[in-house]
Formats: structure tokens, C-alpha cells, sequence
């Protein structure tokens, strides 16, 4: 018998952008990486406020930048652009300012545009709804309406970023943003112990605790220990489960019965359990105002988002409650019990 312990693949030896991107492939993993490199940004005006965006994109290896741009360099733009050189003065600027910006990462792909905003929305229009995020700075009433009405009609996100002297203002302009934190600081277990499936339930009930050794019964699931439990609980109490603080105490106290000593630690992960795992599955409110969404009637201009919620839903519809995630979290227990809790 040994305590659980996550596998691990053997370590690959470090690529080339691996040991580029390390610190920022921690935070976001490979799937952020590739969204990132597979996203394409558009600057319609290449101020110096602009250019500091794209920087910021460029250096964690957006895949393309495509910079619109009519203007040619002044020299208050060679003074306030780090992307600008005195030579520069007179060229195109969304020329210079590609060339200086992809030599931060070959990686990354430019494309410039000499052209004014409403002529690049005119004769490029099938080009700007290939794009992932347009980012616009200082632009024209008029200029901001026409990508505006653009970016609102493709579904594309529109970053409005303007600067007068110390003065900074930042406006996101998008239809539906999908963000969904799938490492929250503090997860609660996904147990479902009060309407357990019949796979578990099948499972738990043929185990015989009195038959065990005292070896195997230190290292019995925390989980058959709460479903055992419980079946002892409900057939005093009407079927109900343990709600308040006094009857989780009483709870934890006939689990503290069927220890055999002291020191068993499952026995003490079922205690440490109860009062987030024993508890009453209900339709969370945020996934019910999902379920009642508009959204959630599937169309083929869903997106992948709701297509997912719109499965939930039938799922939940059909069995009454919501799948469990199928993730066990570390407990003590044989590796044969715990590998068969895995397979349910």
C-alpha cells in the first residue's frame, strides 16, 4: 500500500522557444501560447501609444501584426515614438514602425498598410474580419464609427486606447467575451455525494469494511468512508443529509466510529471532507441564468462556448443534476481502490 501520487511524463528537453517563453508558459500553459500565436492584430493609427501596445504582444509572440497607417514620420512622432529614428522622418510611418517592432521577434509577421483608416475599411474589408482584435488610437469621429460598425458586425474585438499629455483612456468594445478560470485559487470538490451515480454507488456498497485487514482499512477512499457514513446517517433522519453545523459534527462523529486507530489519515481526510463534500447539489445561480440565456439555443453561428453550455443543459434537463469533472484530488488510499475510483 502506498499514498497516491500524481505520474508525470518523463521531462522533454527544453526548445528553443520553450526557454524563450518559459515564464509566460507557466502562467497561461501551451494552450494560451497557441492562441496567442495563431492571433492576428490589426493598428489603425500608429501613434506611440499604439506602437507600446503592439510591443507588449510582439515580445510573447503574437503571430501577426498588421499596421495601418497613412501618415508619414514628423519629428514630434521621432520624439515620442521609442520605434522612431531621426531617419525615419519623411518615410511612411507604419513602415518604419513594422520594421523596428518585428525585430523584437522574428517570429512574429508584419504587414504595413500605407493607407488611411476609411480606405484600407473600404478596399480591405474581407482582410479587416480575418483579424482577432483591431487596436485603434487617436482616430476621427467618423474613422472610430466606420471600424467600430465593422468590428460589431464581424464579432471582433475593438480596443480603443487614446492619450492627451498624462491622460489615458482605454475602452474594450465587444459583443461576448468567454473567460472561464479553470485553476480557481479555491476549488471545492466535485462529489456529487448527495446523488451519487450508479457506477458509484455500485462500487461502494460492495465493499465490506469489517472484512478488511487493518492495513486495508487505513487505506480505504475518504470517499466510500463519506457514502458508507451517509447510508447510516439517511436511515435516521428521514433520507436527509447532514445541513447545519451541529449535524455535521454528529456526522464527523460516526465516522470517527468506525475508525480502528487512531492515526488512520482517510479517516481524518473524511472528516477534513464533510463540511464542503457533504452538502446539497443544486443548480448553481450563474449556471442557471447560462441555461436561460437566448445563447443557449444552439444555431450555426454558435460559438464553441455555447454549444457546450446548450450539451450542459440537455444533460441536466435529462438526469437532474450536472456531470462531476472526473478529477480525484490527492487522498490516502491503495493505488488498485484508487485507480478503480478514477475508471467510475
Amino acid at each position: 500500500m502506498v499514498e497516491q501520487k500524481r505520474m508525470c511524463d518523463e521531462e522533454q528537453p527544453p526548445t528553443s522557444k520553450t526557454m524563450r517563453y518559459d515564464r509566460q508558459l507557466r502562467l497561461w500553459g501551451d494552450e494560451g501560447q497557441d492562441a496567442l500565436e495563431s492571433a492576428s492584430v490589426c493598428l489603425l493609427n500608429a501613434t506611440a501609444l499604439g506602437c507600446e501596445i503592439l510591443k507588449n504582444l510582439v515580445l510573447p509572440g503574437v503571430g501577426e501584426i498588421h499596421i495601418v497607417d497613412s501618415s508619414t514620420v514628423s519629428v514630434m512622432d521621432v520624439q515620442t515614438n521609442f520605434f522612431l529614428v531621426p531617419g525615419d522622418v519623411g518615410k511612411a510611418r507604419c513602415e518604419c514602425v513594422a520594421s523596428s517592432i518585428s525585430q523584437l521577434n522574428p517570429e512574429t509577421k508584419h504587414t504595413a498598410y500605407s493607407l488611411s483608416v476609411s480606405d484600407f475599411a473600404q478596399n480591405h474589408l474581407d482582410s479587416l474580419k480575418r483579424f482577432s482584435v483591431f487596436i485603434v488610437s487617436n482616430l476621427s469621429i467618423s474613422e472610430y464609427a466606420e471600424i467600430a460598425q465593422i468590428a460589431w458586425d464581424a464579432n471582433i474585438p475593438l480596443v480603443i486606447a487614446n492619450i492627451v499629455g498624462m491622460y489615458t483612456e482605454i475602452r474594450i468594445v465587444v459583443r461576448e467575451h468567454c473567460v472561464i478560470e479553470s485553476k480557481p485559487d479555491t476549488p471545492l470538490p466535485d462529489l456529487r455525494l448527495d446523488k451519487p451515480y450508479t457506477e458509484l454507488i455500485d462500487f461502494y456498497q460492495n465493499i465490506d469494511l469489517s472484512a478488511f485487514t487493518d492495513t486495508e482499512h487505513a487505506h480505504i477512499p475518504f470517499i466510500v468512508i463519506l457514502l458508507k457514513c451517509l447510508d447510516q446517517w439517511r436511515s435516521c433522519h428521514g433520507g436527509e443529509i447532514p445541513r447545519n453545523h451541529k449535524e455535521k459534527t454528529e456526522f464527523k462523529s460516526l465516522i470517527n466510529a468506525l475508525r480502528r486507530k487512531a492515526d488512520e489519515e482517510n479517516f481524518t481526510g473524511a472528516c477534513q471532507n464533510v463540511n464542503k463534500g457533504v452538502v446539497e447539489m443544486s443548480l448553481p445561480a450563474n449556471i442557471k441564468e447560462l441555461f436561460e440565456d437566448p445563447a443557449c439555443c444552439v444555431s450555426a453561428s454558435s460559438t464553441p462556448f455555447w454549444i457546450t453550455a446548450a450539451a450542459l443543459k440537455q444533460f441536466y434537463n435529462v438526469r437532474g443534476v450536472l456531470p462531476v469533472s472526473g478529477v480525484l484530488g490527492d487522498m490516502t488510499a491503495d493505488s488498485q481502490s484508487f485507480v478503480a475510483l478514477q475508471t467510475l
